[in-house]
C-alpha cells in the first residue's frame, strides 16, 4: 500500500514537504506523471481542476522516501491533501522511527524546528541558555490578584476568547494551559501559557484548593508573569508573594489607561512593564515577550 508523511515542521511556513513511499506506477496513478530520476516536475494535485500545484521530486527507489512533493504550506492544503490521498487508499505514516525527526515534525515554533534540525545533523543545536527552552516548551504562568485581568491578557495572546472572562472575582478556579508561540522569526518558540486562579482572601475549600494549585504552578514555572492593577494596589498576602518571588520573574502593571493610584516600585523596586490590554495589547505583549526571551541572548543558529 502506498504511504505518505509530512516531512516539514507544522509551524507557520510557505511550503509543506511530503514524503511519498510508492512505486512509479502508484505515483503515476495519483499525480498523472512520474518525473525523471533525480528531477522535479510541476504537478497538479487533486482530481479535476486540482486544489494545489506543487513540485514532485523523484529521488530514486533506493532512497527513503523515493518521492517527495512540495506544496503550499497552509493548513487547508495539508488537510485536503491528506484526505485526497486517503481517498486513493494511501496510508498516512504518523510518526518517524527517529525521535529527533518526530521532534522536528512536531515543532510549532521556528526556533524549535531549527533546534531539532540541527540536532538531527549532529550540529550544536542552540546556545546553552536556549537548550531547555527549545527541547521542551517551558511554562509561563500568569499570576496575581483576583480579577486583575489574567484571562483577558491570555485571550489577547490567543487572539480569541478561549478563556472565560468575568468581572466577578474567582472566575478562573482551575489552571488553564495552552501552547502558544512567542517571539518573532527564527527566535519564535513555543511556550505553555498557564492562566491561574487569582490570589486573594478565600474562605471556602474550593477556593483554597485553587490557591494551592496556583502556588504549585508558580513553583513549577520557567517564568511567572506577576500582574497587578494600576488602579487597585494588591492586598498584603499578594504583595508579600510578589516580593518573595525570584528576580527573573516579570512584573506587569495592567490597566494603565486608568489613573495609577499607587507606586508598584514601592512594592518591588525592580523593572515593571506597564500597559493596557484594552488600549494597546500588541505593544504590551511584545514587551512581555522581549523581557522573557532577552535574557537568553541570541540563538546560536540565528545568523
Amino acid at each position: 500500500m502506498p504511504s505518505y508523511r509530512l516531512l516539514s515542521a507544522p509551524a507557520a511556513r510557505a511550503i509543506s514537504v511530503w514524503g511519498l513511499w510508492a512505486t512509479s506506477q502508484e505515483i503515476n496513478a495519483a499525480f498523472r506523471k512520474v518525473p525523471a530520476l533525480h528531477s522535479f516536475s510541476l504537478c497538479s494535485v487533486g482530481a479535476g481542476q486540482g486544489f494545489d500545484e506543487g513540485l514532485l521530486w523523484h529521488k530514486g527507489e533506493n532512497r527513503s522516501p523515493p518521492f517527495e512533493v512540495h506544496l503550499h504550506g497552509g493548513q487547508g492544503i495539508a488537510s485536503t491533501f491528506s484526505s485526497w490521498l486517503e481517498s486513493l487508499h494511501w496510508q498516512e505514516l504518523i510518526s518517524s522511527p527517529n525521535p529527533l525527526q518526530n521532534r522536528f515534525l512536531q515543532a510549532r515554533g521556528l526556533a524549535n524546528a531549527l533546534w531539532a534540525s540541527r540536532a538531527l545533523h549532529g550540529d550544536p543545536p542552540a546556545a546553552p541558555s536556549w537548550q531547555a527552552v527549545l527541547e521542551n516548551p517551558p511554562k509561563v504562568v500568569l499570576a496575581g490578584p483576583t480579577n486583575v485581568g489574567k484571562s483577558t491578557l491570555m485571550n489577547a495572546w490567543l487572539g480569541a476568547d478561549r478563556v472565560t472572562v468575568s468581572p466577578h472575582p474567582g472566575t478562573t478556579r482551575d489552571s488553564v494551559e495552552v501552547g502558544i508561540l512567542m517571539g518573532e522569526g527564527e527566535a519564535s518558540a513555543e511556550v505553555r501559557l498557564v492562566d491561574t486562579a487569582g490570589f486573594g482572601v478565600f474562605e471556602n475549600d474550593l477556593d483554597q484548593a485553587a490557591l494551592i494549585q496556583t502556588r504549585e504552578a508558580c513553583d513549577q514555572a520557567w517564568k511567572v508573569v506577576w500582574l497587578c492593577d494600576a488602579h487597585t494596589p494588591p492586598i498584603a498576602p499578594v504583595a508579600q508573594w510578589v516580593q518573595s518571588s525570584p528576580s527573573e520573574h516579570l512584573r506587569v502593571l495592567l490597566r494603565t489607561d486608568l489613573e495609577e493610584t499607587w507606586c508598584p516600585e514601592d512594592l518591588w523596586p525592580g523593572p515593571w512593564i506597564r500597559g493596557s490590554c484594552h488600549q494597546d495589547a500588541p505593544t504590551l505583549l511584545a514587551e512581555i515577550e522581549q523581557a522573557l526571551f532577552e535574557p537568553l541572548g541570541i540563538l546560536s543558529f540565528v545568523r
